[in-house]
């Protein structure tokens, strides 16, 4: 596979020369996050694993894909519950790590873990005051899961309360279904997902793992566990990542068509010098 990876230093890509820098700033900023998340899942040792585009970009690339402009990890249910405990007291002081028990302002079942010393005001978000606006890190955490009629009612359940989430505080949806979902007391919401997906997680017979109530990957991606070039740092993946990648992407190895070579999250509330809460102060009102 190695022969076949792409030289991202030679890909066309949509982005202008001003987005390219901006983009390669943050990837740098992303990597510093991650080197921090690894260094405290070593001391623990605590499993994670590169996911999703951050997984192809590590085997395509042998780092970010070129105009990939987020970063996302796995980690067992075990695992992300123990992280979720030490982080706070072991992340560096500039690092963040935020769900709903640490932030309460934010939207959503999963955790991110920011840098406070930068700002990232997704456009879906930009209207949520009191909530680390940081340059961010995903990490999901991965639940053991069969498929059966019992889990995917529980599957509708944690959607409805995902969306009622994040209804309740993204900007992009309509007055009447916002006012609608502040009905519902937040914190409940929060636990009554996590309690399925924990219960979920510890049933005998699961044969896969399922991330954020979506992504559905097989059972033994946690088994083992290699290290990977990813930029300037080496970060671990799972051994069968070709199966992984080959279910989310088909022929990974195939490059998109150019127009749609363009980062995703990004917006014109990104500053990579200027923390979150003085750039909301000086910004966000006017």
């Amino acid at each position: 596979m190695e022969n076949n990876i792409v030289n991202s230093t030679v890909i066309e890509t949509a982005m202008d020369e001003k987005t390219s820098k901006i983009v390669s700033d943050l990837q740098v900023a992303l990597i510093d996050i991650l080197a921090e998340i690894i260094r405290v899942c070593d001391k623990h040792d605590l499993k994670y694993a590169l996911v999703a585009g951050t997984l192809l970009g590590a085997i395509r690339h042998k780092g970010f894909i070129p105009w990939d402009d987020d970063l996302d990890i796995i980690m067992p249910r075990d695992d992300y519950e123990k992280f979720r405990e030490i982080a706070p007291k072991e992340l560096k002081e500039k690092y963040f790590f935020q769900d709903y028990s640490t932030d309460s302002a934010f939207p959503s079942i999963y955790a991110k873990v920011r840098n406070s010393e930068t700002t990232l005001i997704e456009n879906g978000y930009r209207n949520i005051k009191g909530m680390n606006h940081g340059v961010f890190l995903d990490v999901f955490p991965a639940d053991r899961y069969k498929a059966s009629s019992k889990n995917n009612l529980r599957r509708k359940i944690i959607k409805f309360c995902n969306n009622i989430l994040l209804f309740q505080k993204v900007s992009n949806v309509n007055k009447a279904v916002n006012l609608a979902a502040r009905l519902f007391p937040r914190k409940p919401l929060f636990k009554l997902a996590e309690k399925i997906s924990i219960k979920m997680d510890s049933e005998k017979g699961n044969n896969q793992y399922i991330i954020i109530n979506e992504y559905v990957m097989p059972d033994g991606i946690f088994d083992e566990l290699i290290d990977v070039p990813f930029e300037t740092i080496s970060a671990k993946v799972p051994k069968n990542y070709d199966v992984l990648l080959s279910d989310m992407f088909g022929d990974y190895m195939k490059l998109p068509p150019v127009d749609k070579r363009a980062p995703k999250h990004i917006t014109e509330k990104l500053s990579l010098t200027v923390p979150y809460k003085t750039y909301m102060e000086q910004n966000m009102n006017k």
